[in-house]
């Protein structure tokens, strides 16, 4: 937990103020309040009609979920298709499981969406929605073969780490400290290198 709001702080807070006065920053919870503890499978009903079903995407991380309004078809997919950097750019975010990360994006896409929603304020709509699963495997598939080729010819592991740190730190991605980042570009390439 106190990995997590440091990150925010940090995101919240940036170091560098306008005014170069010094903003007042608040103390994390000790604990977050837990009102429902749900799973993949379970349906929530809202109040402007409909449910959202909860679904399992593993890969990011364990516990991974999207979700599906299919009144308005629409797919919440939190981290499963990565960071869209930009409109060019995906950061695959495969941080537990490369396997389950590209099974996740392949069930996401099977959903008849209309929109995506993505955490950070992305939203896609129509034929973008094809697009964006196409993208998104793409983007981890091509990095994973990346990181393997260049292990397999010898480069050396901090300096792919570098690179791919470069490729991506950028744009919509700088919102995270770099150590951050860096430790993510540790994890795509640990994960990359497991059961091959």
């Amino acid at each position: 937990m106190a990995g997590f709001f440091d990150q925010d702080r940090q995101v919240a807070y940036p170091e560098s103020q306008p005014s170069g006065g010094s903003a007042r920053r608040p103390s994390p919870p000790q604990r977050i309040a837990v009102d429902r503890t749900v799973k993949g499978g379970d349906r929530i009903g809202l109040k402007s009609g409909g449910d959202l079903e909860l679904i399992d995407a593993p890969g990011h991380s364990p516990c991974g979920l999207a979700a599906w309004l299919e009144k308005d078809r629409v797919l919440f997919v939190s981290d499963a298709l990565g960071f869209q950097i930009s409109e060019k750019i995906i950061f695959p975010v495969f941080f537990h499981a490369y396997r389950s990360y590209i099974d996740t994006i392949e069930h996401l896409a099977a959903y008849p969406a209309n929109v995506l929603a993505f955490p950070h304020g992305a939203i896609r709509r129509g034929q973008d929605v094809k697009t964006v699963f196409q993208r998104s495997l793409s983007a981890a598939r091509d990095v994973r073969e990346e990181i393997v080729a260049e292990t397999g010819r010898g480069r050396d592991a901090a300096e792919l780490k570098q690179m791919l740190f470069n490729r991506f730190y950028q744009e919509k991605l700088r919102i995270y400290a770099p150590e951050n980042i860096r430790l993510c570009v540790d994890l795509l390439v640990r994960r990359s290198l497991e059961n091959r």
